[in-house]
């Protein structure tokens, strides 16, 4: 097993290489600790990170590390908040789209908007037998699945997260 911090920064790396490069926008869903908004911008300074938040408390905190925030349940924001990050490069949900209680309706208002050259990126728990209806969920919004990762805390250690990139399908 590796050590926490070995592995937490190992996963927020390959999160941040599997980003567009040299992104205009990134939308991050959920503010998370900042690690990543640090790291991806430490390479690419231009990039605009925006967080979207439901919890005014974490909004807040994303303050610190994101060029902006929009606070609101994503679940309930309407089409014009999707058309105003049409030009996002990447969408990250780094352990958020099981908190969404409508995932099919969010990801089908992103496709409605998001570039052809974009791409969704999904990171989640172990899905063990859901990973087929994740791939269903993502098809059925309009995404074909470009690759997914596993991560593993440690060698010969079944695989605890995985790393699902989408691009916009058609």
């Amino acid at each position: 097993m590796q050590p926490a911090a070995t592995y937490a920064r190992a996963r927020m790396e390959a999160i941040a290489n599997t980003l567009p490069p040299n992104a205009r926008l990134l939308v991050q869903v959920g503010a998370g600790d900042g690690a990543l908004a640090r790291h991806y911008h430490s390479i690419y300074p231009t990039t605009s990170f925006v967080v979207v938040e439901s919890d005014p408390a974490a909004a807040r905190r994303a303050l610190r590390f994101a060029d902006r925030v929009i606070q609101v349940a994503l679940d309930q924001a309407d089409a014009s908040l999707f058309r105003h990050l049409q030009w996002a490069d990447g969408w990250l949900f780094d352990l958020t789209l099981a908190d969404l209680q409508q995932p099919a309706q969010v990801l089908a208002a992103i496709r409605a908007v998001i570039q052809y050259d974009a791409c969704l990126l999904v990171c989640v728990p172990d899905p063990g037998d859901e990973l087929a209806a994740l791939n269903q969920l993502f098809a059925e919004a309009g995404f074909r699945l470009s690759n997914s990762f596993e991560f593993s805390p440690g060698v010969g250690a079944a695989p605890d997260h995985y790393l699902i990139k989408a691009m916009p399908a058609g």
